[in-house]
C-alpha cells in the first residue's frame, strides 16, 4: 500500500513538473512575441555614400557618420589627414536635439581623445534616447516591404522632410592640433529624422547606416510575464512536499 502511494506521489510530481515546464515555455513565447520595434531613418544635407553614411571632408580631416544600433547611437569615424596629432575636446563637443543640449553626449570611459597622424579613430556617443517617437495620422505614409527574420513584412513608413520632422538634431564636435585645445576647430552637422516605421519583428542585422531602432515591451507581454511567474509559484507549491 505504501509502495502504491509512493508511486502515485512520484507520478503526480512528474506531471506537475511537466505542467510547470509548459507554463514557462508558453509565457516565454508570449513575452518574446509581444515586443514592438520602432525603426528610425536619418537624413542630412551632408553627402551620403552608397552605405548611407554621411560624410564631411576637408584638408584637415574626413568624418563619416553611422547611426546603426539601438536607442539612438551616433558613431563617427574620423580620419586625420595631418602629419601631426589631432585632439578632440570632448568638453566642448555635444549633441543638440530639438534645441535641447544633451549633457555628456560623447563622454564615455572608452572614448578616444586624440587621433594619430594619417590614421582613423572612432568617436561614439552614448545612447541618446530609448523613447518611441510619437507618430500622427496626419504624417505622410507609404507602404513598404522590409526584410525580417520571418520573411518580408509590409509596414507603413511615416516620411518627413527637414521642415516636418519630429526630431531635428546637431552634432557639435571640437578639434584642435594643440594638446591644450587652443586654436579650436568647430564642426556643426545638422540631421533630422526622415522616416519611421514600426513592426513586431526585428529586421535583418545588416541595416543601413542611417537607421537605428528602439524596442518596447507591450503591456500584454508584461501581464503575461507576471502571470507566468505567478503560475510558476503555484506549480512549485503544488509539488513541494508538505510537512505532516
Amino acid at each position: 500500500m505504501k509502495d502504491t502511494k509512493l508511486s502515485q506521489a512520484i507520478m503526480n510530481k512528474n506531471i506537475s513538473a511537466n505542467i510547470i515546464f509548459c507554463i514557462v515555455c508558453i509565457a516565454a513565447l508570449f513575452i518574446t512575441g509581444c515586443s514592438r520595434y520602432q525603426y528610425v531613418l536619418i537624413d542630412s544635407d551632408l553627402y551620403k555614400n552608397d552605405n548611407k553614411e554621411f560624410i564631411d571632408e576637408n584638408d584637415t580631416l574626413m568624418m563619416k557618420y553611422n547611426f546603426t544600433g539601438t536607442d539612438f547611437p551616433i558613431t563617427i569615424t574620423v580620419f586625420n589627414k595631418l602629419n601631426q596629432p589631432l585632439y578632440i575636446d570632448l568638453s566642448k563637443s555635444s549633441v543638440i536635439m530639438n534645441d535641447t543640449k544633451i549633457e555628456d553626449a560623447f563622454n564615455r570611459d572608452d572614448q578616444t581623445d586624440s587621433i594619430a597622424p594619417q590614421s582613423f579613430a572612432t568617436i561614439k556617443s552614448n545612447n541618446l534616447s530609448d523613447k518611441f517617437i510619437p507618430l500622427s495620422s496626419q504624417d505622410k505614409k507609404t507602404s513598404v516591404m522590409v526584410p525580417t527574420s520571418y520573411g518580408s513584412n509590409q509596414v507603413k513608413l511615416h516620411s518627413f522632410d527637414q521642415e516636418t520632422s519630429p526630431v531635428f538634431f546637431r552634432s557639435l564636435l571640437t578639434f584642435s592640433t594643440q594638446k591644450d585645445y587652443s586654436s579650436p576647430m568647430y564642426y556643426d552637422h545638422p540631421f533630422w529624422v526622415s522616416g519611421i516605421f514600426q513592426t513586431f519583428d526585428v529586421t535583418y542585422s545588416n541595416s543601413p547606416s542611417n537607421q537605428f531602432y528602439m524596442e518596447k515591451t507591450t503591456g500584454f507581454a508584461t501581464f503575461m510575464g507576471y502571470l507566468g511567474a505567478a503560475l510558476l509559484l503555484v506549480g512549485i507549491a503544488a509539488v513541494t512536499p508538505q510537512e505532516q
